[in-house]
């Protein structure tokens, strides 16, 4: 009985030693983020992002931003919501696409929170919609 008892143990250890290097335990949900994407003169900075459920991400511009942009969503994973401060009322506001407003110069920043489900976004900036676009994966 106390072989079996310690096999047991053992077993558990190894077990909770290979989850612990995983970095959790199995259905561990993993924490938002804080992200920031740089709107330079016709592309983002990263143009690709990884994030996880929850997570926020400012697009932000520097001082001489040079050409106007902005960030509009255009694919989504359905049933995904964002909230984010609405420029026109100043108001946190809870919706289901979103688009900043143009940028013509900085320094300025539109951060949106959120990214309620796991998959693949797509974002352009409207002014330059061929060049200037980025993707963010969202992870559980």
């Amino acid at each position: 009985m106390t072989r079996r008892l310690t096999a047991a143990a053992l077993a558990a250890l190894i077990v909770a030693a290979a989850l612990a290097s995983l970095g959790g335990t199995a259905g561990a949900k993993s924490k938002p983020m804080k992200k920031t994407v740089t709107m330079v003169d016709n592309y983002y900075s990263p143009s690709k992002l990884t994030i996880t459920v929850g997570s926020t991400v400012t697009w932000k511009t520097p001082v001489d931003i040079g050409d106007s942009h902005d960030v509009k969503l255009t694919k989504k994973p359905s049933g995904a919501k964002f909230s984010f401060i609405s420029p026109s009322s100043g108001k946190k506001v809870t919706k289901t696409t979103f688009q900043s407003p143009p940028y013509a110069s900085g320094p300025a920043k539109f951060a949106v929170t959120g990214f309620t489900k796991p998959g693949k976004y797509h974002m352009i900036c409207t002014f330059h919609e061929t060049e200037m676009q980025m993707d963010i994966t969202v992870k559980k």
